[in-house]
């Protein structure tokens, strides 16, 4: 699938992005280099459509002539060029992979469609807005995030292999992925469970005494999905976080794409498994994503946060954040240095 769009201005930053945004001070900055960001919502300013459950847009500029992002199903890329408080993209050039989902498969050529047609943006703070044709805006919200972020997070791993043509997780195989502390992580492979060291830095990853117990997998094609997950995690180099995304690539530009797992499940132990194998294990270090992993009672406002961002993060939902905190009246009104009350088992974001 390959898209040429012109005329594309971007960015700015409305913080009313969806279930409740904080005020923040204009932000004089016409520079996107090296920020991430994520979609929240798509559409008339006063008629804006959330973007579908487990599911994620993204946008990122790592480059002062380069942007590239995901679209839901498949991957995409292409040039710009900021003048003020405009900016114009070359040619767009995306994957031409197949969602299994009809509605994500809208909802990516809505997004895509949308994109081609930008012609400004603003920024505030950690929000974006994106004006397309005559009466659409995009709203994103910033995706950047820190390494020591990933500590207390927990991941589910949903495709692997070539960035265009990734192999999705066996169905009943679940690989997960935890990062215990600062220095160690642990998960399932799908038979067996496994540990690891790792350590970070400036947006590398490398990981070393990869451990994992020798259970036989009755299922041979979660056997072959879990041996592939292993060297892949032999050979990881770097990392990207989106917030709900992190993707992993590992020999010859391949990747291990995964999804946030909203709760506060993390790996008890990253001990050595028992009866654990050891299998040679190199790399280099890692980078980011965004606020993730677990949530204290409370939850100090910042720039950018929106009650769905909030919601999604501590696995519980908007209505349950209403509820327990009563002061707030407006849903898409929530204020910078706010404390809320964070509910307990109230069930996954929304």
């Amino acid at each position: 699938m390959k898209l040429t769009r012109l005329a594309m201005m971007a960015v700015a930053a409305i913080l009313l992005a969806l279930g409740g945004a904080a005020f923040a001070q204009q932000d004089d900055t016409d520079s996107l280099l090296g920020t991430q960001w994520r979609l929240v919502s798509y559409g008339p300013p006063n008629d804006q459509m959330d973007i579908l459950e487990d599911s994620a847009i993204l946008l990122s500029f790592p480059l002062e002539d380069q942007m590239e992002g995901f679209a839901g199903c498949n991957s995409y890329s292409g040039s710009y060029t900021i003048d003020q408080d405009s900016i114009t993209f070359g040619e767009i050039v995306a994957t031409a992979a197949a969602c299994t989902n009809t509605d994500v498969t809208q909802q990516e050529q809505t997004y895509l469609d949308s994109l081609g047609s930008v012609t400004r943006f603003e920024r505030m703070g950690d929000s974006l807005t994106l004006w397309s044709g005559e009466d659409q805006q995009l709203r994103f919200v910033s995706a950047n995030v820190n390494a020591d972020i990933l500590v207390g997070s927990q991941w589910r791993l949903v495709s692997y292999g070539d960035p265009d043509n990734q192999t999705e997780v066996v169905e009943d195989g679940e690989v997960t992925l935890t990062f215990a502390t600062e220095t160690r992580l642990g998960g399932e492979g799908g038979c067996n469970d496994y540990s690891a060291n790792f350590r970070t830095s400036d947006g590398s990853i490398s990981l070393t005494s990869i451990v994992h117990t020798e259970l036989a997998c009755d299922d041979e094609a979660i056997m072959q999905q879990e041996q592939a997950y292993f060297d892949a995690l032999e050979t990881a180099t770097s990392y990207e976080g989106f917030f709900d995304r992190l993707f992993i690539t590992y020999e010859n530009g391949q990747q291990l794409r995964f999804l946030i797992v909203p709760n506060e499940s993390a790996p008890e132990s990253t001990e050595t498994p028992t009866d654990a194998v050891t299998p040679t294990a190199t790399a280099t270090p890692a980078a980011t994503p965004g606020t993730v992993g677990r949530c204290p009672e409370t939850w100090l406002v910042k720039v950018g946060d929106t009650l769905s961002a909030i919601a999604l993060t501590c696995g519980t939902t908007v209505d349950a954040l209403l509820l327990a905190n009563p002061e707030i009246t407006d849903r898409a009104l929530i204020i910078v240095d706010q404390v809320l009350v964070i509910p307990v088992g109230e069930g996954d974001g929304g």
